[in-house]
């Protein structure tokens, strides 16, 4: 897609931890347009039409994601070059923002990206994805925020690093703590960890996987001064 010049980005996150480094990394003259979604994706398409009613000329998807490609570490930068949805339909991002963005960044390897209305909690649904569709990764935002920018004729863009890789399951006690807007909530993951006890350790893995994911979108917002790349 050859896109006109992007002058202001709206970006789609899960979380609103996602949220803050972009609004942390942001210069205060930035334009930046930010709704969350709390890994919702009925919730998403109105977040994502909302942007552009708010001015967005350019629609992105920021945030974590969970690895497909069991090659992928977590902490490994994806910038896909297409985003599969639940339906088989195949969105492409922007290639002349995609590559600014990875000159930015050092990115090098293009990928696909599986778009999901469903958390994919285990690794044998990650093993049967990665086969059927090659994509490297999967998140619940992309595919409908790629599918909004294509009816409005929007360039569209995905940074998405993984979290949890191929071989990690997610601890039923880890989505005990998302809320509706999308914060991460302490209290009620213990509450679900004095159910289900054995779950702690996958709990602390999946934590230590963050923790990387979440540097790697730190070092991608500041490296892209906040605007992903914005001047495509």
């Amino acid at each position: 897609m050859s896109a006109a010049p992007a002058t202001r980005l709206g970006v789609l996150c899960g979380l609103v931890a996602e949220a803050d480094i972009l609004r942390h990394a942001a210069p205060a003259e930035s334009q930046l347009l930010i709704a969350i979604t709390a890994a919702r994706p009925e919730r998403a398409r109105a977040c994502a039409e909302r942007l552009i009613a708010q001015g967005a000329t350019g629609i992105a998807s920021f945030g974590l994601a969970g690895g497909l490609d069991p090659a992928l570490a977590p902490g490994a930068l994806l910038l896909p070059q297409r985003v599969i949805a639940p339906d088989g339909t195949v969105y492409p991002t922007d290639p002349k923002w995609r590559r600014s963005l990875e000159a930015m960044t050092g990115a090098e390897e293009a990928s696909t990206l599986l778009g999901s209305d469903t958390v994919v909690v285990t690794p044998a649904d990650k093993a049967r994805l990665f086969r059927e569709t090659g994509a490297a990764a999967v998140d619940m935002e992309s595919h409908v925020a790629a599918s909004v920018a294509a009816a409005a004729k929007l360039p569209f863009l995905v940074v998405r690093v993984v979290a949890d890789p191929a071989a990690r399951a997610i601890p039923r006690a880890a989505m005990a703590g998302l809320d509706a807007e999308g914060r991460t909530l302490v209290l009620p993951v213990i509450l679900a960890l004095t159910k289900r006890p054995g779950e702690l350790p996958g709990l602390l893995r999946l934590a230590a996987d963050s923790r990387a994911g979440f540097g790697t979108l730190r070092r991608v917002a500041l490296a892209s001064l906040g605007g992903l790349a914005l001047g495509v």
